[in-house]
């Protein structure tokens, strides 16, 4: 945890109980809310690896909004759920291994392509969901499972969106969205219901191989700040979603994740 004089721990604790009711929002809505806790941690002297630890345990619970939300649709789609849900927790625990067990030097030198990977891809979505809503070849809202050889394709593309997830948390739903549109098509709204239910399962499984692995690197008064916004954003992102259009919500993330890249970048000891 960074020195910091009493006034000083106040205003970033502040701070951070608005990143994370930001990134709550996000994450209810589009996603990638930890484009926004992580640049915040970063800005206040939290190195890379202890940023990501941090950001990611806070904002575990805000990610469960959304899965309750769509637990209608999600009911609908037992079967793919059942068959994703081992290979997102086999890939999310993988992912979040690696992070705790290689060296942080290894995180800081791939933070910055991390982040720049993430924006992309949250900058591409719009375009992704256009793309495959075009080329979906049935009417069906929860259309059939593929065929063995694209499932299996399929299940090791998830497999590796889902390590993605757990070393990485930032755009993992992107990854995710667009393979399962890929590969299983119907209605959108199942398949994003679908993603967020898998993203949930990374994100927890993760942030408890964290706490295990890497409780003396988490900072926890930082966690319980974000965890506090985060918390009440999630609860209100649906009806802030309604009020605010998702491109401006898009470009938010974007003007952040940016701000975080160059906050990386120019680290005294970058």
């Amino acid at each position: 945890m960074p020195e910091l004089t009493p006034g000083a721990l106040v205003l970033v604790l502040a701070g951070l109980v608005i990143a994370g009711f930001v990134a709550g929002v996000l994450n209810s809505v589009v996603g990638s809310g930890s484009l926004v806790t992580f640049p915040a941690l970063i800005a206040i002297g939290v190195p890379p690896l202890p940023a990501t630890l941090t950001s990611s345990v806070g904002l575990t619970l805000s990610n469960f909004s959304g899965p309750w939300g769509y637990r209608a649709m999600l009911a609908a789609q037992g079967r793919r759920l059942l068959m994703l849900l081992p290979v997102a927790g086999a890939g999310g625990l993988t992912g979040s291994l690696l992070l705790t067990a290689l060296p942080s030097t290894v995180f800081a030198t791939l933070a910055p392509l991390l982040i720049l990977l993430a924006v992309v891809l949250v900058v591409v979505q719009p375009l992704l969901q256009r793309a495959i809503s075009a080329r979906r070849s049935t009417t069906e809202a929860v259309p059939p499972l593929p065929g063995p050889v694209p499932r299996g394709v399929m299940i090791a593309l998830m497999f590796l969106a889902s390590v993605y997830g757990g070393y990485f948390v930032a755009a993992q739903g992107v990854f995710m969205f667009g393979i399962l549109g890929a590969f299983i098509g119907g209605d959108l709204r199942y398949v994003n219901a679908l993603k967020n239910a898998l993203a949930s399962l990374i994100n927890l499984l993760s942030a408890t191989v964290y706490v295990i692995t890497s409780f003396d690197r988490i900072v926890w008064p930082f966690v319980a700040a974000v965890a506090a916004g985060a918390g009440i954003g999630g609860l209100l992102g649906v009806r802030i979603a309604r009020r605010v259009p998702g491109a401006a919500l898009r470009w938010l993330i974007v003007a952040i994740g940016v701000a975080g890249l160059l906050a990386l970048l120019l680290r005294p000891s970058a």
